[in-house]
């Protein structure tokens, strides 16, 4: 149990407090207030012996506020002289001020040390987190800022070079993909470029060999399936080349249908199953008898002869 320092909780909204040290205090001017880690005591109004109110904002939730008494080790509650009148209450305050110094010891609240201080074994207890680079720390402190803090830290770290590891993968899958894409179409290209060098070649070959058979065909040819060339007959038209009879094969033999031998015999139909007009200005002759058939008509303009 403390007896010279009483520690309060805040909870956000109060800022007055119950405070009840041990044989109270002496003076107001030997109470302090300090609210968790500030820099410096706040005000207080003592509302009654044991309720204190602080200035300023109320503390937060379970945020420290700590009430400290401190005696003066210099001077003298009361300086009793010689043949003085004693009285209670001088007495008790003179005692009061020994005892107070002592609880202050027995609270560890010591002046600050000029050696080395042996705890003997002991801890410790109740520091505030550290704020100054040579500031005391506590175990908790430690622990999320040496175990847990940086343990985090080297986590996250890991977890995003990871994070890199698996972007750059990334990069080069799709590197190499472009890559693949890139060797399909040059290869693409040099087969069309082939296809295109191969299709020229077989285009310059056939022009060649159209060239040559155009070339080689003569006006008329002489055996069977032989082609026949188109000349020029003039104004750039196309037709077929000048011919004799010699070349003209397979023709019905002249003066119309005929038996024996140099068409000795001449011959004609006996019906005629058409309508046949003779112009005026033509002669014809048939060897007779000739029968026109029914619905056939003969209408003879000109001249025409029954032998």
């Amino acid at each position: 149990m403390a007896l010279s320092r009483v520690t309060r909780l805040g909870d956000g909204t109060t800022t007055t407090f119950t405070v009840e040290f041990a044989l109270g205090f002496l003076r107001e001017d030997d109470v302090t207030c300090r609210v968790g880690s500030e820099p410096t005591d706040r005000a207080i109004t003592f509302l009654t012996p044991t309720q204190f109110q602080i200035a300023g904002a109320a503390p937060g939730n379970n945020v420290p506020v700590v009430f400290s008494r401190t005696v003066s080790k210099t001077a003298l509650e009361n300086d009793f002289q010689d043949a003085e009148t004693l009285t209670e209450e001088a007495l008790d305050r003179s005692h009061k001020q020994a005892l107070m110094a002592t609880h202050e010891a027995l609270d560890n609240r010591v002046a600050a040390p000029a050696q080395d201080t042996d705890f003997n074994n002991f801890k410790g207890v109740n520091a505030a987190d550290p704020t100054a680079d040579q500031d005391v720390t506590n175990k908790r402190y430690v622990d999320d800022v040496a175990g847990g803090g940086f343990a985090t830290q080297a986590e996250a770290a890991r977890d995003a070079a990871e994070g890199f590891r698996d972007e750059a993968e990334g990069f080069k899958n799709q590197a190499e993909t472009a890559r693949d894409a890139a060797n399909t179409a040059r290869t693409g290209a040099e087969t069309a470029e082939t296809n295109a060098g191969n299709s020229a070649t077989a285009a310059a070959g056939s022009a060649t060999a159209a060239a040559n058979s155009a070339a080689s065909v003569p006006s008329i040819g002489t055996g069977v399936g032989d082609a026949v060339g188109l000349e020029d007959v003039g104004g750039g038209t196309a037709g077929l080349p000048a011919v004799d009879g010699s070349q003209l094969l397979n023709l019905p033999a002249a003066g119309g249908p005929s038996l024996g031998t140099d068409a000795i015999i001449r011959t004609n139909g006996k019906t005629i199953s058409e309508d046949i007009t003779i112009p005026a200005d033509t002669n014809g002759m048939s060897a007779g008898p000739i029968t026109i058939a029914p619905g056939s008509t003969v209408t003879v303009l000109g001249d025409w002869t029954i032998v």
